[in-house]
């Protein structure tokens, strides 16, 4: 009986064993996983920081280049701090009003926040600065397209096409202004383009999967 005692112990004690042995490794796995993702936010915070270091020692030693406060202000804007990124922008351009890419980005975070007015504002001062922004052009384009003002985005995307006509974001934005109106065999064509230049572009693939699906006539 000591012998069965004993045998009954054993398969006692390596049921508890097992299951002891399981949840410990459990744990650990579950430690080891939060620790992973811990180390990758901290590295891509750290990364976001060290960005925001070089460009602050960027301005600190050359105050006047209005460059620095636009790079700062990127790196805002990135990490949605729209307020922070339009802060340095209007700094860059106190330095330097003529600077297109400040307005541009400006223009950008103004459209963020829904300021539609202000951004097409500073868009419109961009390409003032330089009529061949194709980059500003589009997204004039973008801002007119939320105002409903259809007609002056599709102007503005043909613009920024004959400067651009490899740009396979303007050919999406071109073909959704299209679908828009009605106009579905351009707004296909904008879309076919799209893909054959950027076959990854996972906008266009969506677009053309969701309208081919609901109309056999587009």
């Amino acid at each position: 009986m000591k012998k069965g005692e004993k045998g009954e112990m054993l398969a006692d004690t390596d049921g508890s064993t097992s299951s002891g042995f399981k949840s410990s490794c459990l744990f650990i796995f579950i430690i080891f996983v939060v620790l992973l993702l811990s180390f990758d936010t901290y590295q891509r915070n750290g990364m976001w920081w060290d960005d925001v270091i070089l460009w602050k020692d960027v301005i600190r030693k050359s105050p006047g280049n209005a460059r620095g406060y636009n790079g700062l202000g990127l790196i805002y804007s990135d990490r949605g701090q729209l307020d922070e990124a339009i802060k340095e922008y209007l700094s860059a351009l106190t330095l330097q009003f003529n600077y297109p890419n400040a307005h541009n980005n400006l223009g950008i975070a103004y459209a963020k926040q829904g300021r539609l007015n202000e951004a097409i504002n500073e868009f419109m001062i961009a390409l003032r600065l330089n009529p061949d922004y194709a980059e500003a052009h589009n997204n004039l384009g973008i801002t007119y397209a939320k105002q409903g003002r259809l007609n002056e985005a599709i102007h503005e995307y043909m613009t920024a096409l004959k400067i651009a006509p490899q740009d396979a974001e303007v050919h999406y934005n071109l073909g959704l202004a299209y679908w828009e109106k009605g106009l579905k065999q351009k707004a296909k064509e904008e879309i076919d383009i799209t893909l054959k230049l950027r076959p990854d572009f996972t906008p266009a693939q969506k677009a053309f999967e969701s309208l081919y699906n609901k109309s056999h006539t587009f």
